[in-house]
């Protein structure tokens, strides 16, 4: 194929690719640019190819519908259960709790929530929320054990941090299937149109 007669849309194609994939037709697509006027205000645009890029950034994949709606419900019904906790009320009837138990978890209640709802408004916080979750969960059963020792709360009252529980899951697994998203793991910069 000589520079006459490959295409424009094939010669930037081949520009963005870079000379890896075939540097043969990688150096033709590079001498039609130059001297096709038409190629030639896209092959000296330097943004050409960032537009490209983020093109192609929008395709890739999120959490489901479906594990944002999950992240919608469970995490309104979390703040819904965690807001009067934070007054030292709550909507569970059990008697055995103490306002700070009810205060703390109220608090941790509140953060995993909200981390629910945001990952579900924008997925790409999903990896850090994910993380913040886990931290809660860890301190909602290490407090849970030290007043359940202490005599500051029942088990039964306990189980209410299902819930929080039920939303680290939601996170863990819509950060599984964020990861399925085709790309190499190699970390070199993309090249540009006006680097070639």
């Amino acid at each position: 194929m000589s520079t006459r007669t490959m295409s424009c849309r094939d010669a930037l194609v081949l520009l963005v690719q870079g000379p890896a994939k075939d540097p043969d037709a990688h150096r033709r697509a590079r001498a039609h640019a130059s001297v096709c006027p038409r190629c030639a205000s896209s092959y000296d645009d330097r943004d050409a190819s960032r537009r490209v890029l983020e093109r192609h950034a929008t395709e890739m994949p999120g959490p489901s519908i479906r594990v944002r709606a999950l992240l919608v419900i469970v995490g309104a019904a979390q703040l819904v259960l965690a807001c009067p906790w934070l007054f030292g009320a709550s909507l569970v009837p059990d008697h055995q709790v103490t306002a700070a138990h009810l205060t703390r978890d109220g608090a941790l209640g509140l953060l995993v929530a909200c981390i629910a709802l945001i990952a579900a408004w924008r997925p790409r916080y999903v990896v850090g929320s994910l993380l913040i979750g886990v931290v809660a969960i860890v301190a909602q059963f290490a407090s849970g054990l030290v007043d359940r020792n202490d005599q500051a709360v029942s088990g039964a009252f306990e189980l209410t941090h299902v819930l929080s529980l039920v939303i680290v899951v939601l996170l863990a697994y819509a950060c599984t299937t964020m990861r399925g998203d085709g790309h190499d793991h190699d970390h070199r910069r993309p090249p540009t149109l006006h680097s070639l």
